[in-house]
């Protein structure tokens, strides 16, 4: 989903729960209206099965994060330093609920990529990698040994470095 799509969907749902139709992109970055917006990042992130679409949650976040420091840059060059400061609120409070926030989504991150990756169950079991080791070994000492004898066939052997 793209970053535009994914603010705009937490916008409707935060509209939703602050059951106002003019609530802004730029409502959702206020200090004051942070319940409001974490509440609708819940409602988003949501699964059927009460989990949560880890993934979304966090780059939800960092999305949070990159729309505030755009809208403050952007006041900051209008030199209006009333919002610049309600930005640096939002991103105070943001900073500071964090890891309450995103932790949970990080480290279930970090777990299903570790069990996705390295899939433990999957790979195979070293009493067979030890018997496909001995069969290949054996089948390359066979073939070898097979070369060898159908070069002193031909009568190879005549020709040698020494001459």
């Amino acid at each position: 989903m793209g970053e535009m799509r994914k603010l705009g969907s937490l916008l409707h749902v935060a509209r939703k729960i602050s059951k106002t139709s003019d609530f802004t992109g730029n409502d959702m970055l206020r200090a004051e209206n942070f319940r409001t917006v974490v509440d609708a990042l819940t409602t988003l992130i949501a699964k059927e099965d009460n989990g949560m679409k880890a993934g979304l949650k966090l780059s939800l976040g960092y999305l949070l994060k990159k729309a505030a420091r755009f809208i403050k840059c952007e006041l900051v060059i209008d030199s209006n330093k009333e919002e610049v400061k309600e930005r640096d609120k939002f991103l105070s409070v943001l900073d500071g609920s964090w890891g309450y926030l995103f932790n949970s989504a990080q480290i279930q991150l970090e777990s299903n990529r570790e069990s996705c990756l390295r899939r433990p169950r999957s790979l195979p079991l070293e009493s067979d990698i030890h018997r496909l080791c001995i069969y290949v070994t054996s089948c390359i000492s066979q073939m070898s040994m097979q070369c060898g004898q159908h070069l002193n066939s031909l009568n190879c052997g005549r020709y040698s470095c020494a001459d």
